[in-house]
């Protein structure tokens, strides 16, 4: 009882402590007339960075050991070997993936200009309508436009960070997580403290922006047409960079995929007032961007104001109520103790222990093509 208790704290302190006022939704409805140039080609030319770069830390990893050839090492292995190294490089935090966190500050490395509109606090939706307090005053995505779609920056911290985790969870015996179960699993982590008791939001597009996330990853290693594939000499090669939008569809938009909200713990009379009010300000958001009469350059100076909005680097450790943290730490602990399919995603962010020796030994095999 005392190793679970101390396992269940330490799950709580890695999602709240380390990653707590990181918890963001977006507002696609503020500055909805302000048109965003595509950014698929900056995306997969980012994705295809971080990959050829984990590739080449694999292979150097291969080389490096004198005892054995890169042959003698299996395919899972060696599928391990590049999610343990992903992992180090790019998949940081839990709540704000590199991604978000580079994108949002224009400092994406390689991947070019990426258009982006941050809609503060307190002019969104959520502050209008008063809404709960950490959309409403503390941190909200950027939205940006991928492959047609506008949609938050959070969603490709759902895509790449969150996908990441859940299809590393079904790679593993133990978990006993099917790729078919992920989507259930995220529909319990927004229904619970990861989602409405933190924020009031059920995000249905941050659910699809984790399955779609663990297809990406399937897509890498499994199949005829996989990413990557093994040489002769038993080193990993790409064969074609994956294109981001065969992952991103129209559902990753939250005016298409609308969310549930929830303000009370209890759906009582107070959910439904402030329900009604954040619902009666999206509705004037909505019309306002049907209904803006700006000529082309009015427009212009205003996308120019807004995508030259700088980003401060939240320090949330300072200015994010410390005992809102540990209601929420609280609330995961409720959680995890009592709702199955919450304590098993908790589980399936268990990263270190997917990539130890013994994560090794209990990973399914598999096989990566010639």
């Amino acid at each position: 009882m005392t190793r679970i208790f101390v396992l269940i704290l330490i799950l709580a302190s890695n999602l709240f402590w380390t990653n707590g006022g990181r918890a963001s939704e977006v507002d696609p409805y503020t500055f909805g007339h302000v048109a965003l140039e595509n950014s698929a080609d900056e995306i997969n030319a980012l994705l295809e960075r971080f990959l050829a770069e984990t590739i080449r830390a694999v292979n150097d990893a291969l080389r490096a050991d004198v005892n054995r050839t890169p042959l003698t090492y299996s395919d899972t292995h060696v599928e391990w070997l590049f999610f343990k190294i992903m992992a180090d490089f790019y998949i940081r935090d839990v709540a704000y993936g590199v991604l978000e966190k580079c994108i949002s500050a224009n400092e994406c490395e390689g991947g070019g200009h990426i258009e982006r509109i941050l809609v503060r606090p307190e002019e969104s939706v959520y502050s209008e309508a008063k809404w709960r307090y950490t959309p409403a005053r503390h941190y909200l995505a950027s939205v940006i436009n991928v492959c047609g779609v506008r949609m938050g920056t959070d969603k490709l911290t759902h895509l790449i960070d969150d996908g990441f985790h859940y299809y590393n969870a079904t790679r593993i015996e133990w978990a006993k997580l099917s790729v078919e179960e992920v989507r259930d699993l995220s529909i319990a982590f927004e229904k619970a403290v990861m989602g409405a008791k933190l924020t009031g939001v059920v995000s249905y597009a941050d659910i699809e922006a984790n399955v779609r996330g663990v297809d990406f990853y399937y897509d890498l290693f499994h199949g005829s047409s996989s990413y990557i594939k093994r040489t002769g000499a038993g080193f990993l090669e790409m064969e074609s960079a994956p294109d981001i939008c065969d992952y991103v569809n129209r559902m990753f938009d939250e005016r298409i995929l609308e969310n549930e909200y929830v303000f009370a713990r209890r759906n009582g009379p107070i959910s439904a007032r402030k329900r009604a009010a954040l619902f009666t300000v999206i509705d004037e958001r909505l019309e306002q961007t049907e209904a803006a009469q700006l000529t082309p350059e009015e427009l212009e100076r205003e996308r120019n104001v807004l995508l030259a909005r700088s980003v401060p680097e939240p320090d949330w450790k300072a200015d994010y109520p410390k005992w809102r943290v540990a209601w929420s730490a609280m609330g995961f602990l409720s959680d995890f103790a009592w709702k199955r399919d919450f304590r098993r995603a908790a589980l399936a962010f268990r990263t270190k222990r997917y990539f130890s020796r013994r994560g090794l030994n209990r990973r399914k095999e598999i096989t990566i093509r010639r």
